[in-house]
Protein backbone atom coordinates (compact mmCIF):
# COMPACT_ATOMS: atom_id res chain seq x y z
CA UNK A 1 0.00 0.00 0.00
CA UNK A 2 1.22 3.16 -1.06
CA UNK A 3 0.95 6.41 1.98
CA UNK A 4 1.66 9.57 0.93
CA UNK A 5 5.23 11.15 1.40
CA UNK A 6 6.63 13.84 3.90
CA UNK A 7 8.87 15.30 2.27
CA UNK A 8 9.49 18.17 1.21
CA UNK A 9 9.25 19.07 -2.81
CA UNK A 10 11.84 20.93 -4.25
CA UNK A 11 11.87 21.57 -7.77
CA UNK A 12 15.79 21.57 -9.20
CA UNK A 13 15.57 23.68 -11.98
CA UNK A 14 19.01 22.84 -13.76
CA UNK A 15 20.10 18.79 -12.86
CA UNK A 16 22.49 16.18 -13.57
CA UNK A 17 21.44 12.33 -11.95
CA UNK A 18 24.62 10.21 -12.71
CA UNK A 19 24.42 6.40 -12.51
CA UNK A 20 27.99 5.42 -12.10
CA UNK A 21 29.44 1.99 -12.84
CA UNK A 22 32.81 0.82 -12.88
CA UNK A 23 33.97 1.35 -16.43
CA UNK A 24 31.00 4.21 -17.38
CA UNK A 25 29.42 7.11 -16.12
CA UNK A 26 25.59 7.45 -17.69
CA UNK A 27 24.73 11.18 -17.10
CA UNK A 28 20.95 12.12 -17.72
CA UNK A 29 20.68 16.17 -17.77
CA UNK A 30 17.50 18.01 -17.07
CA UNK A 31 16.84 21.67 -18.23
CA UNK A 32 14.07 23.89 -18.92
CA UNK A 33 12.81 24.09 -22.41
CA UNK A 34 13.64 27.19 -24.93
CA UNK A 35 10.87 29.37 -24.89
CA UNK A 36 10.27 28.72 -20.66
CA UNK A 37 7.00 27.28 -19.40
CA UNK A 38 6.81 23.92 -18.00
CA UNK A 39 8.28 22.14 -20.38
CA UNK A 40 11.97 20.46 -19.64
CA UNK A 41 14.44 18.77 -22.08
CA UNK A 42 17.12 16.31 -21.61
CA UNK A 43 20.23 14.69 -22.50
CA UNK A 44 21.58 10.98 -21.88
CA UNK A 45 25.19 10.65 -22.04
CA UNK A 46 28.14 8.03 -21.84
CA UNK A 47 31.59 8.52 -20.22
CA UNK A 48 34.58 6.15 -19.26
CA UNK A 49 35.54 6.61 -15.63
CA UNK A 50 39.06 7.90 -16.39
CA UNK A 51 40.15 11.49 -16.00
CA UNK A 52 40.24 13.39 -18.88
CA UNK A 53 36.46 11.98 -19.76
CA UNK A 54 35.65 12.62 -16.19
CA UNK A 55 37.29 16.01 -16.65
CA UNK A 56 35.35 16.74 -20.21
CA UNK A 57 32.02 15.83 -18.35
CA UNK A 58 32.38 18.01 -15.47
CA UNK A 59 33.28 21.08 -18.09
CA UNK A 60 30.12 20.42 -19.96
CA UNK A 61 27.69 20.23 -16.31
CA UNK A 62 29.43 23.70 -15.40
CA UNK A 63 28.80 25.39 -19.09
CA UNK A 64 25.18 23.94 -18.61
CA UNK A 65 24.95 26.13 -15.18
CA UNK A 66 23.97 22.64 -13.67
CA UNK A 67 22.85 23.55 -10.06
CA UNK A 68 22.32 20.17 -8.96
CA UNK A 69 24.17 16.50 -9.63
CA UNK A 70 22.82 13.80 -7.93
CA UNK A 71 23.59 9.67 -7.69
CA UNK A 72 21.89 6.53 -5.93
CA UNK A 73 23.23 5.63 -2.34
CA UNK A 74 22.33 4.60 0.72
CA UNK A 75 23.06 5.98 3.87
CA UNK A 76 24.16 3.14 6.32
CA UNK A 77 25.57 4.93 9.20
CA UNK A 78 25.59 8.58 10.68
CA UNK A 79 26.58 10.41 13.48
CA UNK A 80 27.00 14.02 12.93
CA UNK A 81 29.44 15.39 12.86
CA UNK A 82 32.16 13.05 12.87
CA UNK A 83 30.88 9.90 10.67
CA UNK A 84 28.98 9.55 7.30
CA UNK A 85 29.06 6.15 5.78
CA UNK A 86 26.89 5.58 2.00
CA UNK A 87 26.95 2.64 0.16
CA UNK A 88 26.45 2.58 -3.55
CA UNK A 89 28.22 2.02 -6.93
CA UNK A 90 30.66 2.61 -8.19
CA UNK A 91 32.03 3.14 -4.97
CA UNK A 92 30.80 0.30 -2.79
CA UNK A 93 30.55 1.23 1.11
CA UNK A 94 32.38 4.49 1.89
CA UNK A 95 32.88 5.84 5.69
CA UNK A 96 34.20 9.30 6.24
CA UNK A 97 35.03 9.49 9.79
CA UNK A 98 35.93 12.27 11.79
CA UNK A 99 38.14 12.01 14.96
CA UNK A 100 40.39 14.28 17.71
CA UNK A 101 43.89 14.34 17.35
CA UNK A 102 45.35 16.45 19.78
CA UNK A 103 44.28 20.05 18.60
CA UNK A 104 43.42 18.76 15.20
CA UNK A 105 41.27 16.67 13.60
CA UNK A 106 42.10 13.22 11.66
CA UNK A 107 40.30 12.00 9.04
CA UNK A 108 39.93 8.45 8.48
CA UNK A 109 38.50 7.04 5.12
CA UNK A 110 38.20 3.42 4.43
CA UNK A 111 36.44 2.47 0.77
CA UNK A 112 35.33 -1.10 0.80
CA UNK A 113 34.47 -2.18 -2.72
CA UNK A 114 35.24 -4.46 -5.66
CA UNK A 115 37.59 -2.49 -8.24
CA UNK A 116 38.53 -4.31 -11.26
CA UNK A 117 42.44 -4.75 -11.57
CA UNK A 118 42.92 -2.39 -14.48
CA UNK A 119 40.86 0.45 -12.40
CA UNK A 120 43.03 0.19 -9.30
CA UNK A 121 45.80 2.29 -9.92
CA UNK A 122 43.40 4.87 -11.35
CA UNK A 123 41.29 5.07 -8.69
CA UNK A 124 43.69 4.74 -5.72
CA UNK A 125 45.47 8.13 -7.68
CA UNK A 126 41.99 9.83 -7.60
CA UNK A 127 41.09 8.90 -3.92
CA UNK A 128 44.85 10.44 -2.79
CA UNK A 129 44.36 13.26 -5.54
CA UNK A 130 40.94 14.27 -3.80
CA UNK A 131 42.55 13.88 -0.09
CA UNK A 132 45.22 15.82 -1.50
CA UNK A 133 43.33 19.00 -2.62
CA UNK A 134 40.92 18.95 0.53
CA UNK A 135 44.16 18.87 3.07
CA UNK A 136 45.16 21.74 0.62
CA UNK A 137 41.92 24.10 0.89
CA UNK A 138 41.41 23.11 4.16
CA UNK A 139 44.70 25.33 4.07
CA UNK A 140 43.23 28.13 2.51
CA UNK A 141 45.10 26.87 -0.70
CA UNK A 142 43.38 26.30 -3.90
CA UNK A 143 42.74 23.42 -6.70
CA UNK A 144 41.51 23.05 -9.94
CA UNK A 145 38.90 20.61 -9.73
CA UNK A 146 37.62 21.01 -13.30
CA UNK A 147 40.88 20.35 -14.73
CA UNK A 148 42.30 17.98 -12.39
CA UNK A 149 45.15 16.14 -14.84
CA UNK A 150 47.98 18.30 -14.09
CA UNK A 151 47.96 17.11 -10.61
CA UNK A 152 46.80 13.46 -11.31
CA UNK A 153 49.20 12.43 -13.61
CA UNK A 154 52.34 12.05 -11.38
CA UNK A 155 50.18 10.80 -8.57
CA UNK A 156 48.80 7.78 -11.10
CA UNK A 157 52.42 7.62 -11.82
CA UNK A 158 53.68 6.72 -8.53
CA UNK A 159 50.88 4.66 -7.91
CA UNK A 160 51.80 2.63 -11.24
CA UNK A 161 55.48 2.11 -10.34
CA UNK A 162 54.49 1.02 -6.69
CA UNK A 163 51.34 -1.63 -8.04
CA UNK A 164 52.14 -2.24 -10.94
Amino acid sequence: MFTESKDDEEIIERVAALDIGAAEIVCCVRLPAPGGGKRRVQEVSTHTTMVGSLSDLAERLVDLRIERVVMEATITSIDPPALLEIEGEPHGRLRFELRADGDATELLLQCTSRIPPEHRTPVAAGWHFHLDALARMLDGGETDLVDVRPAWAPIHERYVAAIG
